[in-house]
């Protein structure tokens, strides 16, 4: 997506009333600014567009070198200088506890899918995954965006999925007897998640990392759950 200064400008709310309070040289300048950070993701720029905001409500007397340093900020921008990673270093610990309160307990694989995933996966991981069937699913997060105090926004993760992995633990909405009865014993979906679980296994089997990396990619995918690089992953193998 590629935006100009001026609609950047009215991406971030900046209002024309506040850019007519600045000199034409200052306003120029503003919008110039905003042009160098296009072709970044919308959600990106609107964050930058707030700080932007900021400097347009400032008066005219503004001189331009302090603008000149305002660039480096607004480059610095991203996906990595926002709370996400640490907000999902929170969430997760915490809906995995809820997971495992509220769903059956786990059990291995099935020799039929520890079978078939074996060529795909490390054997000693998957001799380690936890299965809980007829689980609950966690799959609407909810925190807030923050980029320092100048923007601040409700976002929600809303993963419609029908089974979601928390470490080496695996929690699929369907019974057993559902899950094992679909084709393949259901491992295209169970072989989605054991994914996930190996994604977390390359994180040094740490679920704050794997949270951190996972939001930081839900950033950058512009909070669409299907553009998260490391779902496309997990779709590749099964549902």
């Amino acid at each position: 997506m590629i935006l100009t200064g001026q609609s950047l400008v009215g991406l971030g709310g900046i209002t024309q009333h506040a850019l007519g309070q600045l000199s034409e040289p200052v306003k120029k300048k503003v919008l110039e600014l905003t042009d160098q950070i296009a072709n970044v993701s919308e959600d990106t720029i609107r964050a930058a567009a707030h700080m932007v905001e900021e400097v347009a409500k400032i008066t005219a007397s503004l001189q331009i070198p302090f603008l000149d340093r305002l660039i480096d900020n607004l480059k610095s921008v991203s996906c990595e200088s926002t709370n996400i990673g640490t907000v999902g270093e929170a969430l997760y610990p915490t809906a995995f506890s809820e997971a495992l309160r509220r769903s059956p307990a786990g059990e291995p694989l099935t020799k039929f899918q520890g079978d078939v995933l074996a060529p795909f996966f490390d054997t000693e991981m998957l001799d380690q995954v936890q299965v809980h069937y007829s689980a609950y699913i966690p799959n609407t997060f909810k925190f807030r965006l923050e980029v320092g105090a100048l923007y601040n926004e409700e976002i929600s993760l809303r993963t419609g999925n029908p089974g979601i992995t928390f470490a080496n633990h695996v929690f699929i909405q369907f019974s057993r007897s559902e899950t094992l009865g679909f084709k393949g014993q259901g491992v295209d979906l169970v072989g989605h998640e054991v994914q996930r679980v190996k994604q977390w296994w390359q994180r040094n089997k740490s679920i704050g990392l794997f949270a951190h990396d996972y939001f930081i990619q839900y950033c950058k995918a512009g909070f669409d759950y299907y553009s998260i690089q490391m779902e496309k992953d997990a779709f590749k193998f099964g549902t």
